[in-house]
This record gives structure tokens, C-alpha cells and sequence, in this order.
């Protein structure tokens, strides 16, 4: 215990150093990056640049996309249903502002409000996801490569648990995106109130 701590370095999480205690938790978990946002100090870490497939932790980069490129009270008019994987069930003729799609999206990990978003963006689906991935590089997150806005697993669909933390940390500086991912239930209603969705975070913590 009189001894100082010892740290240690990954390829792409180097500089965080990391603080080794004597006991852990159980962990099951194949990878991740435990850092300490005020002092950005790496606290633990399990293979945290190894490429993996980061699911609906995809979502943090489609609604930085987002966020940046429509207005919140721009309201998008839904085309098509949605009905792969989570969904809000959406449907045709709905009328949503950009504020309770970023709702649907982080709160209830909606893939319809994600594809509404990058069928939206200009240039569509395509540029959307070249604006995923440049802002990745942005970020330089080096482990990072998208090929949708949902999270769904596709080959070059990847991130790393170190990469996920600096688009977390990212993420959370914008106040409105902090805002929704810290709501527990909200009521989404279309802009002429004729329909209405309840979500509730899926976030247990």
C-alpha cells in the first residue's frame, strides 16, 4: 500500500495514465476504460482499443451529427416505417421536431429517429454517415469507423471502449445532448398533438 502507483500505457489510451489499485471488482466485461473526467486521469482499462462492435453507443455520434445540422425546433415529417431492432414506431405523415427525435433517440435508442435523421440530412443517408466519420476523426478516435446511424452490426461498424469515452466526454459538453440522456421518461407528441409516444430511458444507471 506505501507504494506509488504504477502506470500503464495502451497504443491509443497513452495518454491517459493508468492508476493500478490492489483489489477490483468482479469484471466481466471484455473491454473497457475507466476515466476520471475532471482530472482525465485513466483509472482502469481491459483492452480498451481492441475494435468492437459499439451497438447503440452509436447513437452519441448521430445525434452530435444531429444536433449540429438541424435546428431543434425544425420539424421533419416522417416518411417510411422503421421496424428494424428498437424502434419508437414512427409512422408516415407524423410530423416531429428535430428536439424530440434527439428524445426518441437517446432516451428510448430508437433506430427510426436515426435513419429519420440521416435520410434528412442533405446529401441523405450517405453524407450522413461521412459526417459520422469525419467527426470521428475530428475526435481522433483512430478506432472508430461507421457505416450506419443505428448502431446495428455490420462489418466496418466498429469503435473501442477508449475511443466511446472520448465521444461520451464529447458529447456531454453540449448541454442540450446532457440535458436528454439524464431524462427518465418523457411524452413525445407530434407538432398537431394527434399523436403521442412515451419513452422511458433504457439506461438502468
Amino acid at each position: 500500500k506505501n507504494q506509488p502507483p504504477l502506470p500503464m500505457y495502451s497504443p491509443v489510451a497513452s495518454q491517459f495514465p493508468l492508476l493500478l489499485t490492489e483489489k477490483y471488482p468482479n469484471i466481466t466485461a471484455r473491454n473497457y476504460f475507466v476515466l476520471d473526467l475532471n482530472s482525465q486521469q485513466g483509472l482502469l482499462q481491459k483492452s480498451p482499443d481492441q475494435h468492437i462492435y459499439p451497438a447503440s453507443t452509436t447513437k452519441m455520434m448521430t445525434a452530435l451529427v444531429a444536433i449540429d445540422n438541424f435546428p431543434l425546433n425544425q420539424v421533419i415529417t416522417v416518411t417510411r416505417s422503421y421496424p428494424e431492432g428498437q424502434d419508437l414506431g414512427l409512422q408516415p405523415g407524423e410530423q416531429v421536431t428535430v428536439e424530440k427525435l434527439l428524445y426518441a433517440l437517446l432516451v428510448y435508442s430508437a433506430n427510426d429517429a436515426a435513419e429519420i435523421f440521416a435520410e434528412n440530412f442533405p446529401g441523405g443517408r450517405d453524407s450522413f454517415i461521412a459526417a459520422m466519420n469525419q467527426k470521428a476523426a475530428d475526435f481522433r478516435l483512430v478506432n472508430t469507423h461507421f457505416v450506419n446511424p443505428t448502431g446495428l452490426d455490420e462489418v466496418n461498424h466498429y469503435s473501442s471502449a477508449a475511443d466511446l469515452v472520448r465521444l461520451a466526454n464529447n458529447l456531454m459538453k453540449h448541454p442540450e445532448l446532457a440535458r436528454i440522456v439524464s431524462t427518465e421518461n418523457a411524452v413525445l407528441s407530434s407538432s398537431d398533438y394527434s399523436t403521442a409516444h412515451i419513452v422511458t430511458n433504457i439506461n438502468q444507471l
